[in-house]
């Protein structure tokens, strides 16, 4: 009982509260919904967020969306280091955005006990597809106008150029968006 008081005290247990319930929201209505009352916990969000069901965000404070954000469903979004997302930016259904790693270079620990390791937040610029299963990891910018292929992996080792429409692993360029 002590731990539940303790836990009506967290920011983070009513945002899970109320994730737990926006998800019996359907429709485009449920996004539109979901796009509000969970943007009421981002740092600063645009008009018009539209979120679906089945995605998660941990550290939503440090979460900064701009305008028409669409994030399609099961969307996993790790944002201890910052996310910053810019304005008409799609994220497509299973994408993970992750702003921090496990250390484990000492070896006479486990790794689970070492913590993790400092990052830096990841940057999606303006008018961005973000296709199906893309993972995005630390440290990443996005410039405007790219196009993210489903299933590509992006670190802090790929400059990408901006309107880029990039697909593969390693992610390369096949066309400019004209």
């Amino acid at each position: 009982m002590k731990s539940f008081w303790w836990d009506l005290h967290k920011r983070a247990f009513w945002f899970d509260l109320i994730c737990f319930f926006l998800e019996f929201f359907p429709g485009e209505s449920g996004t539109l919904i979901r796009g509000y009352l969970i943007g009421c916990f981002f740092s600063s969000v645009g008009e018009n967020p539209r979120i679906n069901r089945s995605s998660y965000i941990y550290f939503p404070e440090r979460v900064s969306v701009g305008d028409n954000l669409i994030m399609n469903v099961s969307c996993v979004i790790q944002a201890a280091a910052g996310l910053q997302i810019g304005h008409n930016v799609s994220i497509g259904p299973g994408v993970k955005l992750w702003t921090i790693n496990h250390n484990f270079m000492d070896k006479s620990q486990f790794i689970s006990q070492q913590g993790w390791s400092p990052s830096k937040k990841i940057v999606i610029g303006n008018d961005v597809w973000v296709a199906a299963n893309v993972l995005i990891l630390p440290n990443v910018n996005i410039p405007d106008g790219c196009v993210i292929g489903a299933g590509v992996i992006l670190d802090k080792h790929v400059d990408l150029i901006p309107y880029g429409v990039y697909v593969g692993n390693p992610p390369r360029l096949i066309k400019q968006r004209v």
